[in-house]
Order: structure tokens, then C-alpha cells, then sequence
């Protein structure tokens, strides 16, 4: 039994950095058994329970975010994580990399947001629910804002597949594929010119039914990217106005394709350098 014992505690020390844990371990003694980091706050890359959606859901009630305003929320979203993370959004760095995911991370959802308002059922529901000019504004921006936004979006990162996985993976990365840069900037600056609307149809509808789900993460991204474009250069010395400029928003876009590509291009680079080896 003292074997069995051992070899999990080898399995959480591993996981807890190193650090033994106390045999006391237990209950009610007011200490958080949460495993943390060493270096709490240093770290960019954010893992999924760590973003906007998941940090800022309220599982009993309302989430206090939707009584802040913009300054507030962006204070927030920028102080450093108890897990680790640097910020609760790549937004709040200072690098455009880092900047490029944040802005992909919430197009993901925006797009899908989109598709599903689009599908016949919901049509039909939004149709009897909503006034007639009501209805036909909030479609004629759902169509605009799918198609800018489907465009910008950027590719996932794909992991080399091996074994049986290598068997059933999707059928390799396309380069002719390859979107057009002053198309980006084109579709870029719509979404820029919709966040920054002062009354969106698509935007109030999100908010409707922010309760959980798609809309919900959808519409706490797009809460962080429109504090972002007001206030992203706030914490960072040496820039001038704190709000994000469209060309910052357009580069940005563009240089988030340019990272996909480079990313493919080196899975590529090293999966021919494998089967290379395997052939000799």
C-alpha cells in the first residue's frame, strides 16, 4: 500500500513543481489546495480556463463585468493571474504577436456566432420575435460582419499527426490558400468600424443572450476587443494614444495569417526532416 501511495505522490509533486505536498493535506484548514505557479504572473501564454470567457463567468449568478465600464474591465483584464498568467487576455501585451491571437480568439466565436443566427431555425425565431425593421437591420449587419469576419479569421495551429492518427488527419495545409494582405486591411477595417459603432443590432442581440454558451463567449471577447481598442496602450510606456489605431488593428490581422503560414511552413520543415530519417 505505502508503493501505491508513493508513486502518486511522485505524480503530484511533478505537478506542483517539485514542491512535496503536506500530508495534512486536508479540508477546512482555510488553505487553498489550488497547485500554482512559481512565477505567478510572468507567464504569456495563456492556457483555456484562463481566458476572458472562463475567468469572468459567474456559475450562481450575474457576473459583475456587465455593471463595469470599459476602464474598469480593462484594469482587470491586465493584472496578473493566480495560475500564472501574465494578463487575462493577449490584448493587454505589448507585443503585436501576442496582440494577433487575442484578436483570432475572438473572431472564432464571433464567426460561429454568426453562422448559427443564419441557420433556418433561428431565422424563423428571430423573425417572430423581433419587429420587422428590427429584424431586417440586425440581418443585413449579421451578413456583413460573417463575411469580414470569416475572412480575417486565421487558421488553427495543426500538430504533426503519427500512427494511426497520421491516418485519419485532414488533407495538408493549402498554400495557394493564402489570403490577400490589402484584402485583410479591407475586412479588418469593417470589424473595426462595427465594434467601434455606438448601437449595433448584433452586438445588443449578443447581449441579450449573454446567459451562457456561444454568445456568452462570444460576447465577453468582444468585450475585451472593444476595451482594447479604446484603451490597449494604456499600461505601456513609450506609446501615444492609448486607443488602438486601424492601421494597428489591420496590421495585426495581417500579421496573424503571416503566423499561420510560418507555422505550417515549420511543421513542414520538420515533418520532411522525419520522414528524411525514416527513409535512411
Amino acid at each position: 500500500m505505502g508503493g501505491i501511495t508513493d508513486n502518486f505522490d511522485s505524480v503530484f509533486n511533478s505537478l506542483n513543481g517539485g514542491h512535496k505536498r503536506k500530508a495534512d493535506d486536508g479540508a477546512g484548514d482555510g488553505v487553498s489546495k489550488k497547485l500554482k505557479s512559481n512565477e505567478p504572473g510572468d507567464r504569456e501564454e495563456l492556457r483555456v480556463y484562463e481566458t476572458m470567457p472562463a475567468q469572468m463567468l459567474n456559475a450562481y449568478g450575474m457576473a459583475g463585468f456587465a455593471q463595469m465600464g470599459h476602464q474598469k474591465v480593462w484594469e482587470d483584464l491586465n493584472k496578473p493571474l493566480k495560475t500564472g498568467a501574465k494578463y487575462m487576455s493577449e490584448y493587454c501585451d505589448k507585443k503585436q504577436d501576442r496582440r494577433c491571437i487575442a484578436g483570432n480568439r475572438a473572431l472564432q466565436p464571433l464567426v460561429e456566432y454568426c453562422k448559427y443566427q443564419k441557420t433556418d431555425t433561428v431565422i424563423a425565431q428571430n423573425k417572430f420575435i423581433l419587429k420587422e425593421e428590427i429584424f431586417t437591420q440586425l440581418y443585413a449587419e449579421i451578413e456583413q460582419v460573417f463575411e469580414s469576419a470569416s475572412y480575417c479569421l486565421a487558421g488553427k495551429k495543426q500538430y504533426s499527426k503519427k500512427g494511426s492518427s497520421s491516418l485519419r488527419t485532414a488533407v495538408s495545409f493549402d498554400t495557394s490558400a493564402r489570403k490577400d494582405p490589402e484584402s485583410l486591411k479591407l475586412y479588418a477595417q469593417n470589424l473595426y468600424k462595427w465594434i467601434k459603432l455606438p448601437k449595433s443590432r448584433l452586438r445588443m442581440l449578443i447581449n441579450w443572450q449573454m446567459a451562457g454558451g456561444l454568445p456568452y463567449v462570444c460576447g465577453t471577447h468582444l468585450l475585451g476587443t472593444q476595451c482594447f481598442l479604446e484603451l490597449g496602450n494604456t499600461y505601456h510606456e513609450g506609446e501615444g494614444d492609448k486607443a488602438i489605431t486601424l492601421q494597428e488593428f489591420q496590421e495585426m490581422v495581417v500579421r496573424r495569417h503571416d503566423m499561420e503560414h510560418e507555422g505550417h511552413a515549420y511543421i513542414r520543415a520538420e515533418e520532411n526532416k522525419e520522414n528524411l530519417e525514416d527513409y535512411r
